[in-house]
């Protein structure tokens, strides 16, 4: 194995897929069920009000990485991730603008058994399409979304795979 291979399974299916990470935070307990790594990404189409990550909103402020190396970063946590009941969320700025690169390091996670959870505004914009390629163990949908011309038809396409999909409305 040469030096530069990814250092998981997981990772050398996604290599070659690079994405915008504005920032990682490896002992979130807000962003699903136990202990969880949550990845941020950049970028964001809407710019709701009470946006609580406004420095994620441009996708050029994120660090371009593979989604390998993202898994590899994420293969370190596994044993406490799982210890603690935890898993993998991607959050963001707004997950779904980088689709693909979303869908690989879901399904990396995944692969290592860790429990996946997807934070989206529901906002998809020109990324929607039939189906989401990949399923979340627990996606959890924004209702910010409604202001910018949100419809059912993304709710349905983000939430239709889980019977564990959440809701989420913010008072202001």
């Amino acid at each position: 194995m040469s030096s530069t291979a990814p250092s998981t399974p997981a990772a050398s299916v996604a290599a070659g897929v690079t994405g915008y990470v504005h920032s990682v935070e490896t002992g979130g307990t807000s962003d699903g069920p136990g202990i969880r790594f949550v990845a941020f990404l950049a970028g964001c189409a809407l710019r709701c009000l009470y946006c609580h990550n406004p420095d994620a909103l441009q996708m050029h402020d994120g660090t371009p990485r593979t989604a390998g190396d993202l898994l590899s970063e994420i293969a370190r946590y596994v044993p406490f991730l799982s210890a603690a009941r935890g898993g993998l969320t991607l959050s963001g700025g707004e997950p779904l603008l980088q689709k693909a690169f979303a869908q690989e390091v879901l399904q990396g996670a995944k692969a290592m058994g860790l429990h996946t959870a997807l934070d989206t505004s529901g906002y998809m914009g020109r990324n929607a399409d039939d189906a989401l390629p990949f399923a979340p163990d627990e996606p959890s949908v924004d209702a910010a979304a409604a202001q910018f011309g949100w419809d059912a038809r993304s709710l349905a396409l983000i939430a239709a795979p889980s019977p564990d999909a959440v809701g989420r409305a913010v008072l202001v």
